[in-house]
């Protein structure tokens, strides 16, 4: 693979990180409601009406805060990853990446599944594409040794 080709790889995927971050700080202080029509979708699957109870807002919103944050503290480590190690292509970077992305998709849509919120899997769909591309089209520079990068020992 070409150096071109594979720098436009790196850049989408760590753009790609950067949008999960931002979605999780949208998260974390919108909650579900961050996400047009999709809170009306997951308060009729869990609830029966296009509103949760008011007695659950506060907690939901709390439980979102957390998650918010996870999205951020989890983007921006494979961020970091991807512009270092990956960058430089190095072999564990692109497993880190690949094992990270596949265990959050793997997992959240099983749950997403398994408690009939539908609306969840075009999301993480598309999350998956956008992150999984770049690993599907780089895989090959990471069979071939590495290259040295100026200024390494």
């Amino acid at each position: 693979m070409g150096l071109e080709r594979f720098d436009f790889w790196t850049r989408w995927l760590s753009t790609a990180l950067v949008s999960v971050a931002t979605t999780g700080v949208l998260l974390a202080i919108f909650d579900h409601r961050a996400v047009p029509f999709l809170p009306e979708m997951v308060c009729e699957v869990f609830w029966g009406a296009p509103e949760m109870p008011a007695e659950v807002v506060a907690y939901h919103r709390w439980l979102y805060g957390i998650i918010g944050a996870l999205f951020v503290a989890w983007a921006l480590a494979l961020r970091m990853v991807v512009v270092n190690a990956f960058a430089t292509r190095q072999r564990w970077a692109w497993v880190c990446v690949g094992l990270s992305v596949g265990a959050w998709y793997t997992i959240d849509t099983a749950a997403s599944i398994v408690f009939g919120v539908w609306p969840n899997l075009p999301f993480n769909t598309v999350a998956l594409l956008a992150l999984g591309a770049p690993l599907v089209a780089t895989r090959g520079a990471f069979r071939a040794p590495p290259q040295r990068v100026e200024g390494s020992s």
